[in-house]
C-alpha cells in the first residue's frame, strides 16, 4: 500500500467538502443532518488508493495530490488559492 494525501477542507459537521452536494451543499453522508457546507480553512488528509483490484499492488503516486485533480477517488479536488497554498508548502513546491 502507498500512502499518499489529499487536501481538503472539513465542513463544521466534521465531514470533508466533498461529501457535500456541489448542487445543495447539504451533507451526504447518512445520518448527517447539514445542509449547507460550512468549510473550514484546508487540511492535508491521508489516503491511498489501489490499483483496482482486491488484491494488487496499489497505483503509484504523488506524496499529496495536487488541488483541483479529478476522479482520484474523491470526486473534484478543491482548487482555490488557501488549497493551492498549502500544496506548494507541503509538497515543497512554496514561493
Amino acid at each position: 500500500m502507498t500512502l499518499m494525501a489529499a487536501i481538503a477542507h472539513r465542513c463544521a459537521c466534521g465531514h470533508l467538502d466533498f461529501f457535500h452536494s456541489s448542487v445543495t451543499g447539504a451533507c451526504t453522508t447518512e445520518g448527517c443532518l447539514c445542509q449547507t457546507v460550512n468549510a473550514g480553512p484546508p487540511e492535508v488528509i491521508p489516503t491511498w488508493r489501489s490499483d483496482g483490484t482486491p488484491t494488487g499492488p496499489t497505483v503509484e503516486e504523488p506524496a499529496v495530490i495536487a488541488p483541483g485533480t479529478r476522479g482520484a477517488g474523491m470526486g473534484g479536488l478543491c482548487g482555490c488559492d488557501a488549497c493551492q497554498t498549502l500544496y506548494a508548502s507541503v509538497s515543497g513546491n512554496a514561493a
